[in-house]
């Protein structure tokens, strides 16, 4: 298994930067290692449009058995779409009530944003003791 990058380029060893962000190195380690645990696929997200950044938009997503993190519990929660984002927009994902994921879009571009409508919008959630 290789090391974990850190968000910010290492000088030392660049090779572990190029082409893979500290995120995408999370979201694919994941995935491929450890399934999430609940999962929801949402299809045909169409959001409105985004004013000048910063903006943003968001959607909740049933996902049947994502609960509140405890404090012997620690859940991870990513969501990932059919589509590239522009570069300065992202989507960020948590659990706010029981079976509950809320996903927000993030306008950071500097200019008004539609992303159009997205086949899927995916949720996964793992929950580790």
């Amino acid at each position: 298994m290789d090391r974990i990058p850190s968000p910010v380029t290492h000088p030392r060893d660049p090779s572990l930067y190029a082409n893979k962000g500290f995120f995408d190195w999370v979201r694919r380690r994941l995935s491929t290692e450890i399934p999430p645990l609940l999962q929801a696929v949402l299809t045909g997200w169409n959001p409105p449009n985004i004013a000048t950044s910063p903006g943003f938009t968001s959607i909740t997503v049933n996902v049947p058995g994502a609960s509140f993190a405890s404090l012997t519990t620690a859940h991870i929660v990513a969501a990932d779409t059919s589509q590239a984002l522009p570069a300065g927009s992202f989507l960020a994902a948590r659990v706010t009530a029981p079976d509950t994921v809320t996903v927000t879009l993030y306008n950071l571009t500097g200019a008004a944003l539609n992303v159009g409508t997205m086949a899927h919008l995916r949720v996964m959630v793992w929950a580790f003791p």
